[in-house]
């Protein structure tokens, strides 16, 4: 996977949509009470989390002389089997998955509505619910993730 960026400058990638994501939830979403918000700021995690993995991929490669592959996928295997429980918890580890999950069911949807309170992602037959209860959980989950990063910039 070696990428020309460097595990600093994935840190730092998703701490700005962290933030992104952090203030549309907490201020945005509350002033307007505009739920389509919800998938703005679920891609927000999304891009968050991925830049994270990539942050802790590319710092335990360096580190412990991990070996990462070319394929995503194998890459996310290394990070949640080897790399995560290092550091983090396995609730953390499970919603950085839920936040992949969510975003890819998303982008594969083809149907999506907003009901009162909720967010609704219809694919395959099966739905998934978004209220922004989960997501206020999902960011304080990522939260945790981003501060247990082994050094502090």
């Amino acid at each position: 996977m070696q990428s020309p960026q460097s595990w600093e400058q994935h840190i730092n990638e998703s701490k700005t949509y962290f933030k992104n994501a952090n203030h549309l939830a907490y201020v945005s979403l509350t002033l307007l009470k505009e739920n389509r918000l919800l998938i703005k700021i679920l891609l927000d995690l999304h891009k968050s989390a991925v830049s994270l993995i990539k942050a802790y991929l590319e710092y335990s490669a360096k580190t412990d002389k991990i070996a990462l592959s070319k394929d995503p996928h194998k890459n996310l295997t290394i990070f949640i089997e080897k790399i995560a429980p290092n550091y983090l918890k396995k609730e953390q580890i499970d919603d950085l998955v839920r936040i992949l999950k969510l975003a890819r069911q998303h982008k594969d949807a083809p149907l999506e509505f907003v009901k009162r309170d909720k967010f609704v992602i219809f694919n395959n037959g099966n739905y998934e619910i978004i209220t922004a209860e989960s997501i206020k959980h999902l960011i304080y989950s990522l939260n945790q993730a981003i501060s247990a990063f082994p050094t502090k910039q």
